[in-house]
């Protein structure tokens, strides 16, 4: 419950510009009965209207050709050719947001207004309509552009103007109420802005999207698409010689409600394929989407009713250039889900994310970009990147094999999402994931952090059991030490794969005392749950603050 009673923090996450803006939308709410969810009725009924839509050829993200902005074939491989066998017909995806702009031309025939939800009076603009455009926009209607699912269906939630109560995100995440019972996909363009001191993890909301997944879709379970976060950067982290431009001040691993293991964490792509300068990077990430960067953001609707920052295409209205972020990512993946989904039903929401893992598309392979590399502590203490991390301390891997042959990246996950692969996949898709379970391992043992780089705190436990391949993996770990922000976490599977489910030098400039973190990590996808789990926990900063301590620490695996 402490969590939920500060999610005034809460932030719907776009970047305008230089990447940099935010809204926080939660701060409209003011209105007395603000978490009680009312219906939504058109002011304004669109026409109906056919033809090609003009702003199609400038979604880079669909399709990008040598006229876009960027590099060519960056994009989510979306063929016009593909809407001919799936259009996400039949499928339903709620959009946790702020306001959409319901009177909007481009997505009245989308939306679902009997089982959309308006908490309160008080109604952001400047992000969900954005969102939903990139997932439904009509195709076709001779207006903007198109959505990546453009016969989807859209349940709007406007839950970051509300009361920040259980019964708000109750409403909003269940997969099985009366309201909801037909959503299929829960998009989730969210998150939390810098935080100096750690956010606490929030079993009630993990519990709300666990059940989803659980129960929803008539047991074959919702799907839940999240943003990692827009913090790569900021200037809470500029301490020279110190904090570093090559490691995130926030990354997603510090917003706990992406280390919720049934919640897909999508980064964000630039139109040139690499990681955007924004988009927090981690561990629990499982995909990147192209979410646009300074000057190039995406193609999609804009406020017409509703006020908002984001600037009108010229001579366009209600269409905006200016979308991106790690906001602007998450919903092309969601729009894809529709997609496999209406290819084959029948399958769950494990099986759409085994699809989505398989066909994605690795990016950033370090050609002549310089961007590919090992992020390293050198012999003087200084962050470095480099090709060739010889003996120095990696504090962020370059691309990594895992022990079941699939690639992975903190920044980028298993790759970007490709529509197209995932489509073919799914269709071709016939034997379900075995039943999903848990297995947990407790009182590891602790001890004293020591205050230097080459000397880490080691300690392992042994899993077994039923649960032989391995899904996710999530540690939680309880600590104290007079500056949390030198401190890296780092996980070994028995196969001797290495994920960093924390970085160092990050925006927690503050002392913890006996915290328990619960992080995630997706690098073990596929892999050997059974043999002994090392934990590494590094102080990476000798100084004379003196040494912290790992109290306990415990793992829990889900896989099949």
């Amino acid at each position: 419950m402490q969590k939920l009673a500060t999610l005034t923090c809460l932030l719907a996450l776009y970047a305008c510009g230089e990447g940099s803006g935010e809204i926080n939308t939660s701060s409209n709410s003011g209105s007395g009965n603000a978490s009680t969810c009312s219906g939504i009725h058109y002011s304004t009924q669109a026409a109906n209207t056919s033809g090609l839509d003009p702003l199609l050829t400038s979604q880079w993200h669909l399709l990008n050709n040598r006229n876009n902005p960027g590099t060519a074939g960056q994009d989510i491989n979306l063929p016009q050719t593909l809407w001919s066998e799936a259009t996400g017909a039949g499928v339903k995806i709620a959009v946790i947001d702020g306001s959409i702009d319901y009177n909007h031309p481009d997505l009245q025939p989308n939306l679902d207004l009997d089982n959309s939800c308006q908490f309160g009076t008080s109604l952001s603009g400047g992000h969900a309509t954005s969102v939903t455009g990139l997932i439904s926009a009509v195709r076709n209607n001779a207006l903007g552009g198109s959505g990546v699912a453009p016969e989807s269906k859209i349940q709007g939630f406007n839950t970051l103007d509300a009361d920040p109560t259980v019964t708000v995100w109750e409403t909003s995440l269940s997969a099985t109420s009366e309201r909801n019972r037909d959503v299929d996909i829960f998009n989730m363009s969210l998150g939390y802005g810098i935080e100096t001191t750690p956010i606490d993890y929030d079993t009630n909301i993990a519990s709300m999207v666990k059940s989803g997944t659980e129960s929803g879709r008539n047991g074959l379970g919702a799907l839940y698409f999240k943003a990692a976060g827009n913090n790569f950067s900021d200037p809470v982290c500029s301490t020279k010689n110190y904090h570093s431009e090559f490691l995130p001040c926030q990354g997603s691993a510090l917003d706990p409600d992406n280390n919720i293991p049934y919640l897909m964490v999508v980064s964000s792509l630039n139109a040139n394929g690499t990681k955007a300068s924004y988009s927090s990077s981690g561990a629990n990430i499982l995909f990147s989407s192209p979410g646009g960067d300074s000057g190039t953001g995406l193609v999609t609707t804009n406020d017409i009713s509703l006020a908002t920052d984001l600037t009108d295409i010229r001579g366009v209205k209600g269409y905006t250039s200016a979308f991106s972020g790690t906001s602007a990512a998450t919903p092309l993946v969601s729009g894809v889900a529709a997609l496999v989904l209406e290819a084959n039903p029948n399958l769950g929401w494990r099986d759409v994310r085994d699809i989505l893992i398989r066909t994605a598309d690795k990016v950033d392979t370090g050609d002549n970009s310089g961007e590919d590399n090992y992020i390293v502590i050198g012999n003087d203490g200084s962050i470095l990147k480099t090709r060739t991390p010889s003996s120095n301390l990696i504090i962020e891997h370059t691309w990594q094999t895992n022990a079941a042959g699939l690639s992975y990246h903190n920044h980028y996950g298993f790759g970007r999402i490709n529509a197209v692969s995932a489509v073919d996949r799914a269709k071709s898709y016939s034997t379900n994931l075995p039943e999903l379970i848990s297995v947990s391992t407790e009182d590891g043992s602790g001890g004293a952090i020591p205050n230097s780089s080459n000397n880490p705190l080691s300690s392992s436990l042994s899993i077994s059991g039923e649960l032989s391949t391995v899904e996710s993996v999530q540690l939680k770990l309880e600590l104290s030490h007079p500056y949390a922000s030198d401190l890296m976490v780092k996980l070994i599977a028995p196969s001797g794969t290495e994920s960093i489910v924390m970085t160092p030098r990050n925006a927690l400039n503050a002392e913890i005392n006996r915290y328990e973190f619960t992080l995630l990590s997706q690098m073990f996808y596929g892999e050997t749950a059974s043999g002994s789990w090392q934990l590494k926990v590094y102080d990476t900063q000798a100084d004379t603050l003196g040494t912290g301590t790992l109290h306990s620490w415990s793992l829990t695996i889900l896989g099949h």
